[in-house]
């Protein structure tokens, strides 16, 4: 709650006036019965009969208190809809915030898609909750304690109806809350799990086509969603059964009042506008209890979401940076007896891997599946941090970096090629607000993108679907490594990033990268030894280790690993 009254205080000055309103709406409800029981009583009931003027004057302070709680609600109205609002934006700005600062195994713990939810579904019920808070839920206290004295003013002898009435819906709505609290809980996280499975779905969409997939995944689909129906079921049941049971109740107690009244009411007619003032409080005060049994439940629910909305806030992002150090990098990488396993796992990716590289070189890596060679690069990154040992860039270590230094100075481009909707030149800039249209051209132009973004009608600002839809595989992968190529960036991370590009293509990329960016030191990762034969030096990795760090020439002489995987290649080659 201390998260939700800090947004709330940002918005205090409409919260108070919100505040006021409500106090407005429920004073003119509580007069309002009281008048009927005086238009009764003074103007039906007058002696002589009735009494003309009495009715019009009362009917006409009616009709005032009417409008008056009319327009109270209105404007508060747009006072909750403000705020909720409002809340609910700087809440997904500040959650969407957070999780940019978040740490790649971070986002990893929490799942793409139950972030998703928190920053909407989570966030729409506390949006819910904030709109019930400034209307019913602070009305209905009003309501219950000024009908209740009111009631007890009108006719005292009838306090134990009021007393039995409140004890009844408070231990129906304990049974009730029992019940369908830890539902709201199994929903949130049910929602999560539809959510997971049709990101999946979609995101694999080719594979469950290729494989024929489509009548498993919708089985699986199905349990999932069989599931969330039957959750909600259950909880629309439990809702379905409290108002029912609190109006019949009500209806009863209503019944009785009228019943013990009607007896007196011949020896006292204004017996009959206390009656009916009477059961218009009491109507006010069960309603008054119904709202507020109903908008807790929506609390317990909008709590539940508060929680796992505070559960992104209060993460502590498992990699910090310092704020100041190096503001710029020359290009030097030194890793020394770097060891590291990834959270959850047992056996080290990397083990006590040592080595240096001199700004200016260009160093290829190359190591069967699952040796470590994204790894390398991802800790160079600070994706991750090591467990043991450490990485220096210009003889600083890694942790001391800060952030924007890291960011700006290493560019990687992975293999799986990401673009985002928008323009050519959006995706190409990513966002950097220093680069000019020449270099631009000169980055597409080394990544071989500008033969097919010059076809284009809108050459740069040509349109670019989400993930990058509308492009070929090779075609992404050349923007991805201009994107990379752009501002020249001291370090430069290919991570076997031109894997989707033809024989053609993928030797002037190279060309360029060797000739044309000599300045910066570049590590390219590769499957295949003819994509880095030409680099100054080439790292060998195996099942973890360092087992070489040569030139080819020295390595195809004397390293057992390299010589295997060039004998495997060579037939292909």
């Amino acid at each position: 709650m201390a998260q939700l009254f800090k947004y709330l205080m940002k918005y205090k000055k409409v919260m108070f006036i919100s505040i006021i309103l409500v106090i407005i709406q429920g004073i003119t409800t509580l007069v309002i019965p009281r008048i009927t029981q005086n238009v009764i009583n003074d103007g039906i009931g007058a002696v002589g009969g009735p009494n003309v003027d009495i009715m019009h004057n009362l009917g006409l302070i009616m009709i005032g208190v009417a409008v008056l709680g009319l327009i109270a609600g209105i404007v508060n109205a747009f006072c909750t809809a403000y705020l909720s609002q409002n809340i609910g934006a700087d809440m997904r700005n500040d959650g969407f915030k957070k999780i940019q600062d978040f740490a790649y195994q971070d986002i990893e713990k929490f799942k793409t898609a139950n972030l998703i939810v928190r920053l909407t579904n989570d966030i729409n019920q506390i949006q819910t909750m904030i709109s019930l808070m400034f209307s019913v839920l602070l009305r209905s206290p009003i309501l219950f304690i000024g009908s209740f004295i009111l009631a007890m003013m009108t006719l005292p002898h009838l306090w134990y109806v009021i007393v039995v009435l409140f004890f009844f819906v408070i231990l129906l709505l304990a049974i009730a809350m029992k019940k369908i609290i830890p539902l709201f809980g199994k929903y949130q996280n049910q929602l999560d799990k539809i959510n997971n499975s049709i990101k999946e779905n979609f995101e694999g969409s080719r594979v469950v086509k290729s494989f024929v997939k489509e009548d498993f995944e919708i089985n699986k689909f199905e349990v999932e969603n069989d599931s969330l129906k039957n959750i909600n079921i259950s909880i629309g049941r439990t809702m379905a059964i409290i108002l029912p049971a609190f109006m019949l109740f009500v209806n009863l107690m209503i019944t009785f009042v009228i019943y013990i009244s009607c007896k007196d009411a011949t020896a006292d007619f204004k017996i009959i506008g206390e009656m009916v003032s009477y059961i218009n409080y009491l109507g006010q005060l069960m309603m008054a209890l119904v709202i507020f049994a109903m908008v807790v439940m929506q609390f317990s629910r909008a709590f539940v979401s508060l929680k796992r909305y505070n559960e992104i806030i209060e993460t502590d992002p498992t990699i910090k940076y310092d704020s100041y150090g190096l503001e710029s990098l020359k290009g030097d990488i030194e890793f020394k007896n770097v060891t590291f396993t990834y959270p959850n796992q047992t056996i080290p990716s990397l083990k006590n891997i040592s080595f240096k590289i001199n700004h200016g070189q260009t160093i290829g890596v190359i190591g069967a599946t699952g040796s470590g060679k994204s790894t390398l690069v991802h800790l160079i990154l600070r994706l991750f941090d090591t467990n043991n040992g450490e990485i220096l860039l210009d003889g600083t270590n890694i942790k001391k970096i800060p952030k924007n230094t890291l960011r700006d100075d290493v560019a990687i481009v992975l293999q799986t090629s990401i673009l985002f909707s928008g323009t050519i030149e959006e995706n190409l800039i990513n966002g950097r607000d220093n680069i000019n249209i020449s270099e631009i051209e000169k980055a597409a132009h080394d990544a071989q993108a500008s033969e097919f973004i010059e076809k284009m009608s809108s050459n740069y600002n040509s349109n670019v679907q989400q993930r990058g839809s509308n492009f070929s595989g090779g075609q992404k992968q050349r923007l991805s490594i201009a994107r990379g190529l752009i501002g020249n960036p001291p370090v430069l991370v290919l991570d076997d990033s031109t894997s989707a590009l033809d024989a053609r293509s993928e030797k002037l990329v190279k060309d360029a990268l060797y000739h044309e960016h000599q300045d910066q030191t570049i590590i390219i990762i590769a499957q295949k030894i003819a994509s880095i034969v030409e680099a100054d030096q080439i790292l060998v990795l195996n099942d973890g280790q360092l087992v070489g760090f040569d030139t080819h020439d020295n390595l195809l002489h004397h390293n057992k690993t390299y010589q295997e995987i060039f004998a495997s290649q060579k037939g292909r080659e």
